[in-house]
C-alpha cells in the first residue's frame, strides 16, 4: 500500500496484538487441608495469633476483637465460618488482617500458603451443587495443574451479619 509515494509497512506485530488474560494476585492459604484464597490487595496483613477477647451475644464463628497497633478489629474463625472441625492453634495459625467494603477484618486460617499469580481465565465460577452444600462464600474456583484452589468471597463473609461483624457502628 503506497500513501502519495511513500510506501506504508504494517508492522508484523502491529497486525497480531495480543491480548493478555488479566493476572490477579491471591494469598493462599490452608483450611482443613484444603487451599483456599482471597485477592492479595484486600489483605492488610498477616499476623500471628494473638490474645482475641470474646464478644458477648455474637455468632459461634466470631472469635472476638483483637487491639492491633491502637485499633479493635472483630475476628472471624473461618474452621468454624466453614462448619469444619474445630483444632488447636499451632505456630503456623495466623489471622489475615482484610479490607473490604470499608471493614477491616481478621480472618483466622490454619497456615499462610503462598502468593500466587492467576489468569481470570483460569477462574470457574463454584459449581451449583444443589441445595444441600453452602457455596455462598465461595466467590470462583481456581483452576490450576494440582488441586483447585477455592477463592473466598470476602464480601459474604463480611455482609454475614453486619450487626455483629462490623464492631464499628
Amino acid at each position: 500500500m503506497t500513501m502519495g509515494n511513500a510506501p506504508v509497512y504494517n508492522h508484523p506485530a502491529q497486525e497480531s496484538v495480543q491480548v493478555k488474560p488479566e493476572l490477579i494476585k491471591l494469598l493462599t492459604f490452608i483450611l482443613d487441608g484444603e487451599e483456599y484464597a482471597v485477592d492479595i490487595l484486600k489483605v492488610q496483613e498477616i499476623i500471628g495469633i494473638i490474645e482475641i477477647t470474646p464478644v458477648p451475644k455474637t455468632k459461634p464463628y466470631i472469635k472476638g476483637v483483637i487491639n492491633l497497633r491502637g485499633y479493635i478489629i472483630p475476628v472471624i474463625d473461618l474452621r468454624k465460618l466453614f462448619e469444619m472441625a474445630e483444632i488447636k492453634y499451632t505456630d503456623l495459625t495466623c489471622i489475615v488482617i482484610i479490607k473490604s467494603g470499608g471493614i477491616t477484618m481478621g480472618l483466622i486460617v490454619d497456615m499462610v500458603s503462598d502468593v500466587i499469580d492467576v489468569g481470570t481465565a483460569n477462574l470457574q465460577k463454584t459449581p451449583d451443587f444443589g441445595v444441600s452444600v453452602k457455596t455462598a462464600f465461595i466467590n470462583s474456583i481456581v483452576k490450576s495443574e494440582h488441586k483447585p484452589k477455592y477463592l473466598i468471597n470476602l464480601e459474604k463473609i463480611i455482609g454475614i451479619d453486619e450487626n455483629s461483624v462490623n464492631m464499628n457502628t
